[in-house]
């Protein structure tokens, strides 16, 4: 959206998230994973809050993408309330 742009009727401006539902997905190789755990609390940095750590806990994990040199696992961390 520009300054000064018309929208048409219907169009979305923005999404309304609640911030109890909050969660990042990551990939993790194998040996990375090895030290974690469903439910292991979590800090989460982000480059668009640098001085900022969000709390959370690792939610689930689930097969993610094989090669023959490494295998990565898919996690999804669940964030705290910001």
């Amino acid at each position: 959206m520009q300054v000064g742009q018309l929208l048409k009727p219907g169009s979305a401006l923005a999404y309304l998230v609640p911030a109890d539902g909050l969660f990042v997905e990551a990939n993790f190789k194998e040996t990375q994973i090895a030290r974690m755990q469903p439910g292991q609390p979590v800090n989460i940095r982000v480059d668009a809050y640098p001085d900022h750590v969000f709390e959370g806990t690792v939610g689930s994990f689930a097969p993610g993408i094989c090669r023959p040199w490494w295998c990565s696992v898919h996690s999804r961390v669940f964030s705290a309330a910001p």
